[in-house]
């Protein structure tokens, strides 16, 4: 079977292009240097060579004075540039056309560093980092902007295999905490149900009986089904809906994960349910 690239591609893009995609043909090399910018301090750049190339599309780059560098520090941390991130940048000689807000290159006394481009209202130039424990500094005679960031290409997230290996393996090494029995779940709710005032507050029983494996994750049916099993003349039994009302914020997660200025309730009304649940743990896992 005679195989034809270009055919093969155009029935490709033409497949794409119907499901709403943009495809383009990557061709032009772009030069990766390695040495990196720092979101930092600013430091010497190292021995800046080119390490690589990566393929893009033309209409990507718009200029063919484009470079990719590695991002080394967490000064831009609040707009998401981050160690181990790469920069693809197109450098410039004009000043005048970087805009306040844009991230640039800039070329400080003989050093590189990548930060927010921003006049005052005096028309002072500076650069600002987005990370508050680096302090801005103003443009001055010696420095000067070499590059403007088009786009911030992330980091590979992938895990490397021999972390997952060992936190599985540590995982199926930890064995599995044994549910309490039924008679263990029954005095536990018969213990707590002379506390409980209101039907809200069994949504603390609930979280208990959840975090120690008696009943799965909001299934608040079971839940209430068993209660009113146990005790079908408590004059403050849980309500499905209620239950699903108070499983929010902080209160979706586990009890050691609960925090009073993160929860449906507050002050000492917070201090009650987190009473009740931890009472209600403490006698199914004693």
């Amino acid at each position: 079977m005679e195989i034809n690239i270009e055919t093969d591609l155009q029935e490709i893009f033409r497949q794409l292009e119907a499901s709403g995609m943009n495809p383009r043909l990557c061709t032009i090399p772009v030069p990766c240097y390695s040495g990196g910018i720092h979101a930092g301090t600013p430091t010497m750049p190292g021995d800046i060579t080119v390490e690589e190339h990566m393929f893009m599309a033309g209409d990507v780059l718009m200029s063919e004075r484009i470079y990719i560098v590695d991002v080394v520090g967490d000064s831009m941390r609040d707009v998401d540039i981050m160690p181990g991130d790469q920069l693809l940048v197109r450098h410039i000689e004009d000043p005048s056309l970087v805009r306040d807000g844009d991230a640039v290159i800039a070329w400080v006394a003989g050093q590189n560093t990548v930060k927010a481009f921003m006049r005052d209202e005096q028309g002072n130039a500076w650069l600002v980092p987005r990370n508050p424990k680096y302090a801005p500094f103003r443009i001055t005679e010696d420095m000067r902007i070499t590059g403007l960031v088009i786009r911030c290409i992330k980091s590979n997230t992938s895990s490397a295999y021999a972390d997952l290996a060992r936190i599985l393996k540590k995982a199926q090494l930890t064995p599995e905490p044994t549910p309490p029995s039924e008679k263990a779940i029954a005095q536990a709710v018969l213990y707590i149900c002379d506390s409980v005032s209101n039907g809200r507050q069994c949504f603390a029983v609930y979280r208990a009986l959840a975090d120690t494996g008696a009943i799965r994750d909001n299934d608040f049916t079971t839940f209430a089904n068993l209660v009113a099993d146990l005790l079908p003349e408590h004059p403050c039994l849980p309500v499905v809906s209620e239950m699903r009302r108070m499983n929010v914020q902080s209160f979706r997660k586990p009890l050691h994960l609960w925090k009073p200025y993160d929860a449906p309730v507050s002050g000492s009304i917070f201090e009650k349910y987190a009473r009740l649940a931890q009472e209600v743990k403490e006698r199914l896992e004693g």
